[in-house]
Formats: C-alpha cells, structure tokens, sequence
C-alpha cells in the first residue's frame, strides 16, 4: 500500500496552536484542544469545526474517543473532562482533582477508561467515566502516555522518564514493566488487539509484538529524531509519527521502514488516525488532515443497525428491535432460536479484511449465551465456517467483538454474519454500532 498523503489545513480556527486530538474509526468525528483551553469537534471528516461547551478552566493535555465518536474523554491539569453525546455536553469526571492527568485513552464503545496522572498513579473507569477508581499502577511514576485495545483488556503505559514501560492484561488489576532503553517517553499506541504497540521516545521509535514481554521488543527503522506522538491503524501495518520541527513520517510495513511525507516540518504535537489509515489527523500550529492516496476500499455492510426488523429475515429471529443511542440497535433473540442471519455481504474478488469489530454481545441472563459466526452459507450453522467463531458465553456483560481476520477471494461471493444462542430457554440479546465489516486493500 502507498503511503503517499495529500495534506491540507483543515478550518479549525488558529491561532492558538493545537495540542490534543482524537478520531473515531471512521474519521468522521473528530475532537481537538487548543492553548486556550477550548475543546472544538468536527463531524464532517475535519472540514468544519464548532466551539464546544467544555470548561476552559482546565489545559487539556490528551484527549480520546469511542469508535462511533459518541464519547469523547479529555485528560488535564487537573481533571478529567467527558461528554458521552458527541461533545454537545461535557462534565467533569470524579477523578481526583488534584495534580496533572497527562494521559487517557478508551476501549472501542467508550466504557472502559484509563487516566495516567504525574503523580496520582492510573485511575480507571467501567462505567463511561461515571465513577473512578485507582488501579495499582506505580504512584512513583509521572505517567506520560498510555494507550488498550479493543476491550480494555490490555493496556501499556510510558513514564515521563525512565527507560521501563508498563503493562497490564488484565484490565489494570496488576501490572508489569520491562526495560526497554532510551529515555524520555513521549507517545505510545497500540493495535486492535493490544499486543502490538509502538512507543516514540527522543531518538527512535520501539515496537513490541507481544506487549512488551522480553523477546518481542525492537527499536524500528524509524530515523533518530525528536518524536513527539506516534498512531497506528487497527491492525498496526500502517504507523504514522510526527518529529516536533521534523515533519511527519510514515511506514506501511509495521515500522520497518519509513518515508517522510509532504506535511508541513512541523512543529507537530499529536497525530491521530482512524481505523483504517484513510485519513491522519496532526496537531500543531494548525489541524492537518492527511487523506490517504490510495484508501483501503470499505465495503458497508448491515449488523443489527434497523429501527424495525427486516421483512427478509427468517422467522426465527423471534425478538424486537429497538432504536439506541450511538447508531445503536438491540436485537433480542427468544428462546430456542437457531440461527438467525445478522447480515449479509456480496463480495467481488479480492483478499478482505472482515472486521465484524462494532459487534457487541451481551448476555441477558446468567448462564445464558450465544456465538457469533461468519459463514459462506445463509443456513448458519451447516455452512462452512470462514471466520473465527466467538462464544460470548465467557466474555463479561460489555460482550466481545469478532476478531478482525482475512479471507482471499477467488470470485465473487456472498458472506454472511450469524448468531446462534446456546440457551433454549432464555433470551439473547445483541447490541451493534457501526455498520463497515469488510474492507479491501487496495
């Protein structure tokens, strides 16, 4: 894939100059900070740009957002700022109120929470930043940078100073840390799942395919400069990185080799992307979108997103729909139902990245469960399985997402999203935002 970006400067209104930005996974929302304490969004792709209504006593230092952009969480000096309605509202968390959070990042819906602060150690939320609690993470350390996957489960943080960094598995119960080298942390980010991360510190760029274990950690071929923020797509092939006063670089083979792009030098703050590279969204003396020349092709499906259920769906879908907030529709399956077809995807030739990852399940009734599939034939359950199957009977109340995985097609096809229920006396319920399970590269 080429990693030829054309930049422009988006309308965000300047000066001052920016600090902060997060996107959602498609690009289409975005949020920004700048040095006078404001908080702007956008829901046109960067193009437009309105003042929202968050305090400007705080100085906004790192911002993050769910995959649909609904919520949107801002770290500071000294709080925590959220809106959970796309920026038209903002509170303040009950996070301490005392010293810097420097860092935030979030799980695709928004749910789970992490706030690294220079002196409080990492506080966390499950509840959509209603309430906080701290988590054991060293409060010896000033954290800087932090970034989890998908679900929350995995997170990995980066000291102001020192050469460690931290990591946690399992939803920052404990934590871990390993040597790294260099010094002075200054960014770190990390793929779908977690485990592949990339961190910038001043003088190169290090990567782990195993978050952070000892063995899966290389220093990338990225030059030796001052970087100051580091982003990747989903699946970490693509890598972006900004050098304060020396332009933005880019790697399309998972940080093994770069290319400086046609940005502006700088100075440069953050960079942002979405999930699938199509568009880089960099912070400095202004807000530069980069789109990307040659876009992965999205192919838009349907999970569940209907305000009432399809006449062309089986009789055995027994349940209801109703219409959510954040694109979001709730589907519930009745006791005994079989197979029931989610959705449905004609696919031309080509190898697919099928991403049913805006997929949520959650279990209605204990002992109750279900399996998310994706099949090559319409019956469920005697077609041939092309996709990893998910039982969700195991997964906690948020649900689990399907693991993004690739297919080669050789002609034509039709695809098809299945969810069989485990119970024959209890009801099932789905709950999906987003609608792009499948993309091509191009």
């Amino acid at each position: 894939m080429s990693n030829t970006y054309t930049w422009s400067v988006t309308s965000a209104p300047t000066p001052p100059s920016w600090v902060a930005v997060t996107s959602s996974s498609t690009g289409q929302y975005l949020a920004a900070s700048n040095l006078n304490n404001n908080i702007y969004t956008s829901n046109n792709f960067g193009q437009t740009w309105s003042l929202t209504t968050a305090s400007t006593s705080p100085t906004y230092i790192n911002m993050c957002s769910s995959s649909n952009g609904q919520y949107i969480y801002a770290a500071s000096a000294p709080s925590i700022q959220y809106s959970t309605n796309f920026g038209s509202t903002w509170s303040q968390a009950s996070a301490p109120t005392t010293n810097t959070f420097t860092s935030i990042c979030c799980d695709s819906t928004g749910q789970f929470v992490y706030a690294g602060n220079n002196v409080l150690g990492i506080y966390k939320s499950s509840n959509y930043g209603q309430t906080w609690t701290q988590t054991s993470a060293s409060t010896s350390v000033a954290w800087y940078g932090i970034c989890c996957s998908y679900n929350g489960q995995y997170i990995s943080a980066i000291p102001l100073s020192g050469t460690s960094v931290y990591y946690s598995s399992n939803y920052g119960l404990t934590w871990s840390s390993t040597v790294v080298g260099g010094t002075g942390f200054t960014s770190i980010t990390c793929d779908s799942t977690g485990l592949i991360s990339f961190a910038t510190y001043n003088g190169g760029i290090y990567k782990t395919t195993n978050q952070w274990s000892l063995g899966s950690i290389t220093l990338t071929g990225a030059p030796s400069a001052n970087w100051t923020s580091v982003c990747c797509n989903s699946t970490a092939t693509i890598v972006a990185a900004t050098v304060f006063n020396g332009g933005i670089w880019i790697s399309t083979d998972s940080g093994t080799t770069w290319t400086q792009s046609t940005a502006p030098g700088g100075p440069w703050q953050r960079i942002r992307t979405d999930e699938f590279a199509n568009y880089l969204i960099a912070t400095g003396t202004s807000i530069y979108i980069g789109t990307n020349n040659t876009p992965v092709i999205q192919q838009p499906g349907y999970l569940l997103s209907y305000s009432t259920v399809p006449s062309s769906f089986p009789s055995t879908l027994r349940g209801y729909t109703v219409n959510l907030p954040a694109n979001g529709s709730q589907i519930v399956l009745s006791p005994s139902s079989v197979n029931w077809i989610a959705g449905t995807l004609s696919l031309p030739a080509g190898t697919w990245l099928i991403m049913a990852s805006f997929c949520f399940g959650t279990i209605s009734t204990t002992g109750a469960g279900f399996q998310l599939y994706i099949t090559n034939n319409q019956t469920g359950s005697s077609g041939s399985a092309i996709g990893p199957i998910v039982n969700l009977i195991t997964c906690p109340s948020y649900g689990n997402v399907l693991q993004p995985f690739v297919i080669t097609l050789s002609s034509s096809s039709a695809i098809y999203i299945n969810a069989y229920t485990t119970s024959a006396t209890n009801p099932q319920i789905i709950t999906s935002y987003g609608n792009n399970i499948a993309t091509r590269f191009a």
